[in-house]
């Protein structure tokens, strides 16, 4: 499968696989098992900056896709941009493992490289519904996103 994994964030070790395989999973359940598609784990100070960029928010978030548009003939490959930072903070607030909070942002970055998005509320509700049912479905995968040793 063609996921390429960067991490940009020092100190945590995610597995490889793991991630390979969440992400996997939510592409296989919408037709796309083959997709080009890179996952960035990075900090706030990358997100805050790519967000500024992009979307004009000068803030930092948990997580950003892009979409890059394909030349002629070509896969359209995708990016998933996710703060670590967020993560541990997040999963703090929601109460949640790390690795649960990972998941999630992960399973969401998908999804809007798939066409989902949360900007009207019929979207954000048919993008939450579509979340839960693949945490659900792939929560073996998120188990494992960290290491023995990361847990």
């Amino acid at each position: 499968m063609p996921i390429e994994i960067a991490n940009r964030s020092p100190g945590i070790r995610p597995d490889p696989g793991a991630l390979r395989r969440l992400v996997g999973g939510v592409l296989r359940a919408h037709g796309q098992p083959g997709r080009d598609l890179t996952l960035v784990l990075a900090d706030d100070a990358l997100l805050r900056h790519l967000n500024a960029r992009f979307r004009g928010v000068d803030r930092a978030t948990d997580v950003l896709s892009f979409e890059p548009a394909p030349g002629p003939g070509e896969p359209a490959p995708g990016e998933i941009y996710v703060s670590m930072q967020r993560v541990a903070a997040q999963a703090r607030r929601y109460r949640v493992s790390p690795q649960r909070e990972l998941a999630r942002l992960l399973v969401h970055g998908a999804l809007h490289l798939l066409g989902y998005d949360h900007l009207r509320p019929a979207d954000r509700a048919r993008m939450r519904a579509r979340e839960r049912e693949l945490l659900a479905a792939l929560g073996p995968a998120a188990a494992a996103l960290f290491t023995a040793r990361d847990r």
